[in-house]
């Protein structure tokens, strides 16, 4: 019932009778909560995509917008019929133009108590350990990123901050960010941002990694929009060998996109935050949570909406196809008024391809075209293969 937790009960979305009535008819049925939604047409058959989505986290949508997507008519049809067939108790009627004023009970329903670790604010020339913080130099869903020196090595590093307010547990989001550390200290590869030291105590929990002196990729899309496909081409080998070498250890990245992957001034190709990384067949290590930012929705393939547990490597490639789209034509294949438009768009259409745009050569455009099929079985079985085709962009 995460769905319920996290989502329903938290935007106050149906009322309190409304929502045990619906979940007791899910479970007399024995039906997974959102296919009950789904079978009674209290949301639509390409909607149970879009909640599934939302209740691992993947989405952050405003109560107004999840509304939007209920039938709150055929609620009301459904607990009528309920009533005028048995002894139940009368419920409120419920229509979508009530929908602001659902639910205003909930909030005397008791929360369980939980311990909040509060994180103190770091600032310039703060010293956290054997690091004195210089500057910020980034920011995340759950972390900010520091440029530091190490007072007794005199060099600078990344540190990279969590610095939400999280929960202690094994689902939680430092255990998530924890994780991450464990993963990338055994990586080792010249196109992959190198973890060094990493420090958990009752004020912070970091990650010290090398410091990038570049820009992210999404820094240079918004500086000159496009590149060209060659210098793309280029980027997209050399985060190949990244995530091949990271496949050989049995990891997968699983939120390929271009702000991780970061242009040294050198130049040269790193890629960075395996935060969301999974072990290869051993899900036990790690499994995600409701309620966390897990992937990127304008990124992530469409079986990686559906399971994110049960991906593969070829994820990873259908979220490079994507930056690779993105690094010729200057916009996003798959764009909408709404992340919902767009995240329906990667399970059911197909994008205009660089080619007929006038984007690229039909090398190029082939290449990513094939990246981007839905079925996993037709994109490249390995990276070797894709490698292959992008040198094939250079000659």
């Amino acid at each position: 019932m995460t769905f319920v937790e996290n989502v329903l009960i938290p935007n106050k979305i149906f009322s309190e009778f409304d929502l045990k009535f619906l979940i007791s008819e899910s479970e007399k049925m024995n039906r997974n909560f959102i296919e009950f939604l789904r079978a009674n047409e209290i949301i639509e058959n390409n909607t149970v995509n879009v909640f599934n989505t939302i209740s691992k986290g993947y989405l952050k949508l405003s109560r107004e917008e999840i509304i939007a997507l209920i039938n709150f008519e055929k609620v009301n049809e459904i607990i009528t019929a309920k009533n005028t067939s048995s002894e139940t108790k009368k419920l409120p009627n419920v229509s979508a133009t009530k929908a602001s004023s659902f639910f205003d009970d909930f909030d005397e329903i008791p929360k369980p108590e939980k311990e909040i670790k509060i994180k103190k604010e770091i600032k310039t020339d703060d010293m956290i350990g054997k690091y004195k913080i210089i500057k910020k130099i980034g920011q995340g869903a759950t972390s900010s990123v520091y440029l530091c020196h190490h007072n007794i090595l005199e060099l600078e590093f990344a540190m990279k901050m969590l610095d939400t307010n999280i929960l202690e547990g094994e689902n939680s989001s430092e255990h998530r960010f924890l994780h991450e550390v464990k993963l990338t200290a055994k990586l080792r590869h010249d196109n992959l941002v190198r973890v060094i030291d990493a420090e958990i105590n009752d004020e912070h929990t970091y990650i010290i990694m090398e410091y990038i002196d570049g820009n992210s990729l999404s820094e240079a899309l918004n500086k000159f929009k496009t590149l060209n496909e060659i210098n793309s081409a280029k980027i997209a080998i050399e985060v190949c060998k990244a995530l091949a070498y990271a496949l050989s250890k049995g990891i997968i990245h699983r939120d390929i996109k271009p702000e991780n992957i970061m242009i040294t001034k050198t130049p040269s190709i790193k890629v960075t935050d395996f935060g969301l990384a999974k072990v290869v067949d051993n899900t036990k290590i790690y499994k995600s949570q409701s309620g966390t930012v897990n992937g990127s929705p304008y990124y992530m393939s469409p079986e990686q909406y559906k399971d994110s547990e049960s991906i593969d490597h070829r994820s990873d490639m259908y979220s490079l196809g994507i930056t690779l789209y993105e690094m010729v034509a200057g916009f996003l294949p798959f764009r909408g008024d709404h992340v919902i438009e767009v995240m329906k768009k990667h399970f059911s259409e197909t994008p205009v391809s660089l080619l007929d745009l006038g984007k690229s050569t039909k090398t190029y455009s082939d290449i990513v075209m094939k990246l981007l099929e839905k079925e996993p079985d037709k994109r490249y079985s390995n990276y070797s293969y894709l490698v292959e085709d992008l040198m094939k962009v250079l000659q």
